[in-house]
């Protein structure tokens, strides 16, 4: 059974290395379309 792909998935964490590795993961595994990344909560609210 395969799994449905997500559209997007918003990646928060102040860990620039964090986002890129998670980043890579998510789009290596197929799980989502489209990874935004952001380095804060207040950063997020913003999006």
């Amino acid at each position: 059974m395969k799994n449905k792909k997500l559209k997007c998935i918003l990646l928060i964490d102040d860990n620039q290395d964090d986002n890129f590795f998670h980043e890579r993961v998510i789009y290596k595994g197929s799980y989502a379309e489209k990874v935004v990344t952001k380095q804060s909560g207040q950063e997020a609210l913003f999006f």
